[in-house]
């Protein structure tokens, strides 16, 4: 398939595909690596560019997706975008074997655990892709389910009264008509059951006032108890997802660290980044405007 019509094929998914302009990194791949971004609920395409920016200009392949805040209402339609993306993959890597990374925000770690259900209900199906997905990196997540965290999510970015008082009764009505606990401890469950057992990268905060660093931490623990490897870049002050904005430099240092763990070729060192000439094309690169 060209790349016209893989473009056309993915946008038809409401997802967002873009090739590289850059060579492919220096980690000993033959291909462009693939990043899946899945932004934070209600954030657009815009707010994404800056994470997409950073991964083209290092040689990924990009998906970016939001799923829609309804999805979180009616499980069904995130259980469907779930699918979508995996039936798209799974396809695709029959023509191109791309090492893939997933970069997951805030409370779209939904939409992940979903992926993690349906790649363990179909591993036999699917064992190609899993195989194919060398990392995973979450950014302010993972957080609890609930009626108040629903609500700081939606409201984050809104200085409307108008808009957080609607709000406030959208999320209402949302306990009444999901069954909030079950929920949540549904959630928790599937990330308890992560198919996908290559390296994760934590990024939170301590004062990050929609998802609690507690909940981070739980979910961290729950996958050291998977025997994944997990490490964590923990920052005191810093505004939700809003941590490559505050602290580039640390950021961008820690992802790369994090990619040459997880792609470069015959790697059995620990994460810590290359001083190699070779390697030294990730770190030419200028701080991209935030």
């Amino acid at each position: 398939m060209n790349d016209q019509l893989l473009v056309q094929k993915l946008n038809e998914h409401n997802f967002s595909f873009t090739l590289p302009q850059h060579p492919i990194p220096p980690l000993g791949l033959n291909v462009h690596p693939l990043v899946v971004l899945v932004g934070w609920i209600k954030a657009l395409p815009k707010h994404l560019d800056k994470y997409k920016k950073f991964y083209l200009d290092n040689g990924f392949c990009t998906i970016t997706l939001t799923p829609s805040p309804m999805c979180h209402f009616f499980p069904h339609r995130m259980r469907e975008l779930a699918l979508s993306l995996v039936e798209f993959l799974n396809k695709e890597s029959d023509k191109t074997s791309r090492p893939i990374i997933f970069q997951v925000f805030s409370g779209n770690m939904v939409y992940q655990s979903e992926i993690f259900k349906l790649l363990n209900d179909n591993k036999d199906k699917y064992e190609k892709l899993i195989n194919l997905i060398k990392g995973q990196i979450f950014d302010s997540c993972p957080s609890m389910i609930s009626e108040r965290v629903a609500y700081t999510s939606l409201t984050a970015t809104s200085k409307s009264k108008i808009q957080k008082t609607v709000l406030k009764y959208i999320c209402a009505g949302y306990s009444k008509i999901v069954d909030v606990e079950k929920a949540n401890n549904d959630f928790w469950n599937r990330l308890s059951k992560c198919p996908i057992p290559t390296p994760q990268l934590y990024i939170y905060s301590i004062d990050d006032a929609v998802t609690s660093y507690l909940d981070v931490e739980r979910g961290i623990e729950i996958m050291k108890s998977q025997n994944i490897n997990v490490r964590q870049l923990c920052f005191d002050q810093s505004l939700h997802v809003n941590h490559f904005s505050v602290h580039p430099m640390r950021y961008m240092k820690n992802v790369y660290q994090f990619w040459e763990f997880c792609l470069k070729t015959n790697n059995t060192t620990s994460p810590t980044l290359s001083t190699s000439n070779k390697f030294k094309f990730l770190n030419r690169l200028l701080v991209p405007k935030l």
